[in-house]
């Protein structure tokens, strides 16, 4: 999984770690990155690596199913991410340069049931 020195290492047989130079590269670190569903589970566990590894973030969660103090002392925009003012002023004002978007309703049914939620 190598492409020009940015890569994942298998540390076990399921786990696999980011390799330091996978989100630093050549970028500008100054750049921030927005998680969307970021006070969630997986969310939450990807701020922080990236907190680790030095990267400015920003999360934008509704809450609805997240949990404020996950995200830690990491700025949290609580709004939904169907607002694209919202979202156009975040990438503004936090220099947003990436987006991992992790926001979204895990039950399949709900889904199918409330398809525009």
């Amino acid at each position: 999984m190598a492409a020009s020195g940015r890569e994942l290492v298998r540390t076990e047989r399921h786990l696999w770690r980011f390799n330091e130079s996978l989100l630093a590269g050549t970028r500008d670190l100054s750049m921030a990155i927005l998680v969307t569903g970021g006070a969630g589970y997986i969310g939450s566990h990807t701020v922080r690596l990236l907190r680790k590894l030095g990267r400015p973030v920003v999360v934008l969660d509704s809450l609805e199913s997240g949990y404020a103090p996950a995200v830690g002392d990491v700025p949290l925009v609580v709004g939904d991410i169907a607002d694209d003012g919202l979202v156009a002023s975040i990438v503004a004002k936090d220099n947003v340069d990436a987006v991992l978007h992790f926001a979204g309703y895990k039950a399949a049914g709900e889904s199918m049931r409330q398809p525009g939620r």
